[in-house]
């Protein structure tokens, strides 16, 4: 192999089969819905949140490429994640305060 095919050959990202992608996602999905329906109590939104998660990481690594993408780029989108979070809070503290959410 010459020097740059080797070079060319680094750039490539791995090769990912997305149907199996696929089918981790219809399993996710499947399983969110037994719990909405089968899981009672507080245990079934922290459940319905985690899956959640994990299938919009899976999301995100495979259908959207952010696997092979920089630091700079995932820190950029880590920042609108943290600024919602953060005004959920304030929300949710600031109608707590006031009386307005249910508690």
């Amino acid at each position: 192999m010459s020097e740059a095919a080797a070079v060319h050959a680094a750039d490539e990202p791995p090769h990912v089969n997305y149907m199996a992608k696929f089918y981790w996602l219809v399993a996710l999905t499947t399983a969110e819905v037994c719990v909405a329906f089968w899981i009672p109590g507080g245990w079934k939104l922290l459940l319905l949140t985690i899956l959640s998660f994990w299938k919009a990481g899976i999301v995100l690594r495979y259908f959207m490429h952010l696997k092979t993408e920089g630091r700079a780029l995932k820190l950029l989108m880590a920042f609108p994640a943290v600024l919602i979070v953060v005004l959920v809070v304030l929300f949710l503290t600031d109608g707590v305060w006031l009386g307005y959410a249910a508690g």
